[in-house]
């Protein structure tokens, strides 16, 4: 904290019974200062600011060094900080891939795809969004090299799952636009045209080989399938 020794014994450390307690007050704790940039960055999203979205969101993201405590695999309790700042890390990175696509800027929206691959290296959804992003802009050799990555990823899913007890179900939870039975998807007045993760409708055959898909709602529930809803 204090490798000079500028500062008094108590500046960063307080008594407190029989313990020592650091003092947050002479603090920067960079968890806490991306959580708060990344949730202005949200806010600014939601009311329509595109572009002081995206620069709060990139400050966040320019924050974020890695897991929380990652030295500390075995923690319990620093094990749900740990899985909500890096589901917030993927949420505001896809967010801002989708952004630059929409803007027409590949090379941008390329490296968050890659950085939401690095922290999910099993993510579907990055996959997809990153061979379509790359096969729009014409860069084919690239977006056949994306494809070998996601058939891997996804074998590895599922001769993992190969290997569970028989019976073992697969479930999928996700947020995304899914079509391809029916009556083509209408839009409603609260909703904009942007594609997160760079894929702006996925068709439902993308889910064969799962047991249950269950699909964030935003307006009304609908069964697309016996799996799919």
């Amino acid at each position: 904290l204090d490798p000079q020794r500028q500062a008094n014994p108590d500046h960063y450390l307080v008594a407190a019974s029989t313990s020592l307690v650091l003092d947050a007050a002479h603090l920067e704790i960079d968890v806490e200062y991306f959580l708060a940039e990344a949730a202005h960055g949200l806010r600014q999203f939601d009311r329509g600011d595109l572009a002081s979205a995206r620069a709060a969101l990139e400050a966040a993201v320019g924050r974020y060094a890695g897991d929380f405590l990652e030295d500390e695999p075995y923690a319990d309790w620093a094990q749900s900080t740990r899985e909500g700042t890096r589901a917030m890390y993927l949420r505001i990175v896809r967010i801002l891939a989708a952004l630059h696509r929409q803007a027409g800027q590949t090379d941008e929206a390329v490296g968050y795809l890659m950085k939401a691959l690095d922290q999910d290296p099993y993510d579907e959804r990055g996959h997809q969004g990153l061979i379509e992003a790359l096969t729009t802009a014409g860069r084919h050799g690239e977006a056949q090299r994306a494809r070998r990555r996601y058939a891997e990823a996804m074998r590895r899913v599922r001769a993992d799952l190969a290997t569970r007890p028989a019976g073992t179900r697969s479930v999928v939870l996700a947020h995304a636009f899914v079509g391809g039975v029916g009556a083509p998807p209408e839009a409603s007045d609260s909703e904009r045209d942007i594609s997160v993760g760079g894929v702006s409708l996925v068709p439902v055959p993308v889910f064969d080989d799962i047991d249950y898909v269950a699909l964030g709602h935003l307006h009304g529930r609908h069964t697309l399938s016996d799996h799919v809803r």
